[in-house]
């Protein structure tokens, strides 16, 4: 073990433990020098001191007693330095704050990682809180990014930038800058949804009782929805460019990584998503891997007012407004939330088999909410949640493609996601946060058509989540059917 002992203006003494219990100092040659050199300084001001009151016409006073004034004085002062560091500090003319300020950077200096925590989490907030922020002061956010209007970003490692290998991967550096953009609103949220958070649920969840009826639904956002014309246009050309792609529609999670190979605009948009809403019936599966996911005025014990009661009601508007034919599957499989996709696996398969006419599969969640964060907007007069989609790469930075988790739709999952999430910025500007892209495979596989969906999070109202079925349902029929507006 080793001690260190550090004076201002002077370099560190060093002893060595064991060497210390011995009586033998380290480094005793300089030590020595040092301390003649404090004796001599003691010496001549003590010198000085008598001249000067003698020259001053002042009773003499004796080279002894001038030297031991200053000792002692020299003496009180480096002890109060070397071991009351802070009251030293406060009395200096350059102290800069308050001796508690100095205390409280002196701790810090002691817990460095407590440091570092501490300001990224503040860099992150402050990122992702700008947009909530603007939302709840403004209203409907009317400022697109640069590239919807029609100006080109800057070549820069975007907000969102992840290392490329020697398929397009970005480089090392660009992964620092992701985990500051990112941040704690994405990574912990996120984490808390596949980490089985089953705290996250409001108390009272665990003991849910049957549907409530689908009329009451109609109760919570009243007021009339209006279906936007388009009002934000895309610079296509910008976002050719890959950074500007992903700081623009993604946020990419650091244990993963995705390319230009996947994330390019030709091939997100090449693919053909529609279907025909007048073939077979039903078109449109809609589960809930997590069912017991409530809002913060959920009732506890009233199923309609969770994650399930939202999906009843975008069942409602896509059958009776729009013409589709949907099988909601209310099934719970979270009651032990860490085993809830490979509980629902099964189910989901045999129902795929019963029904051969499905073509679009919705696993519709709610996220996690952070402390004093809201995520909603004013749409039109109605109070409304934002969401988040979401995609599974079954890939991981340190390993590569996670071959137990192969999934063959997995460009036809990113290219359904990606028009989306186009549809909504063009037609519903901040109504969607950017799509974040994860890991592993969560059960995205078994369809083409396949979104995994965040509608509002913990911190939402029930109204606020059921006001965002309506403009959910349009943007999902605007890409299904492939027309634009009504």
């Amino acid at each position: 073990m080793r001690w260190i002992l550090h004076r201002k203006n002077a370099p560190p003494h060093i002893y060595r433990q064991s060497e210390r219990k011995k009586g033998t100092a380290i480094n005793l040659k300089s030590r020595i020098g040092k301390r003649g050199r404090y004796i001599a300084g003691i010496i001549v001001g003590a010198a000085l001191i008598a001249g000067v009151r003698k020259a001053q016409g002042g009773e003499g006073v004796s080279l002894a007693d001038a030297a031991r004034s200053m000792a002692a004085e020299y003496s009180a002062e480096k002890i109060i330095e070397q071991f009351l560091p802070f009251f030293s500090y406060a009395q200096r003319k350059d102290a800069q704050g308050s001796a508690a300020e100095m205390l409280s950077a002196g701790a810090l200096q002691e817990f460095p990682i407590y440091g570092y925590y501490m300001k990224r989490a503040e860099a992150v907030l402050d990122i992702q809180d700008e947009q909530t922020y603007e939302l709840l002061t403004q209203g409907l956010n009317t400022q697109p990014d640069a590239a919807q209007q029609g100006q080109k970003q800057p070549d820069q490692d975007g907000p969102d930038a992840q290392n490329q290998n020697g398929q397009g991967m970005q480089d090392q550096a660009d992964e620092t800058q992701f985990l500051q953009t990112v941040g704690e609103e994405l990574l912990y949220a996120m984490e808390q949804e596949n980490r089985g958070a089953s705290s996250e649920a409001p108390p009272g969840t665990e003991d849910l009782e049957d549907i409530g009826s689908m009329e009451n639904l109609d109760i919570a956002g009243a007021s009339t929805f209006l279906r936007h014309q388009q009002i934000n246009f895309y610079d296509w050309e910008a976002l050719r460019e890959y950074k500007n792609l992903v700081a623009t529609f993604y946020a990419i999670d650091a244990g993963t990584m995705a390319g230009s190979d996947q994330l390019n605009i030709e091939a997100l948009l090449s693919e053909d998503v529609t279907i025909d809403k007048n073939g077979p019936s039903p078109q449109i599966l809609i589960y809930h891997t997590h069912s017991l996911e409530g809002f913060s005025d959920s009732v506890p014990g009233d199923r309609s007012q969770t994650i399930v009661g939202v999906g009843d009601r975008l069942t409602q508007i896509l059958t009776e407004e729009y013409g589709y034919g949907v099988l909601h599957h209310t099934e719970e499989y979270d009651t032990v939330r860490d085993d809830a996709y490979a509980k629902s696996l099964p189910a989901l398969q045999q129902i795929l088999e019963e029904y051969p006419s499905i073509q679009v599969v919705i696993d519709l969640h709610r996220d996690a909410g952070i402390d004093g964060t809201r995520r909603v907007i004013d749409l039109d007069g109605r109070p409304t949640a934002t969401f988040m989609l979401f995609n599974g790469l079954s890939r991981t930075r340190k390993t590569g493609d996670i071959d137990y988790l192969k999934n063959p739709n997995l460009d036809f999952n990113l290219a359904f996601s990606f028009q989306m999430q186009v549809i909504a910025g063009e037609y519903y500007p901040g109504l969607t946060r950017r799509i974040y892209l994860k890991a592993y495979r969560y059960n995205m596989h078994l369809m083409p058509r396949t979104l995994l969906i965040e509608l509002g999070d913990s911190n939402n109202t029930v109204e606020e989540v059921m006001n965002t079925c309506d403009p959910l349902a349009h943007i999902l029929d605007m890409v299904l059917s492939g027309e634009s507006g009504e």
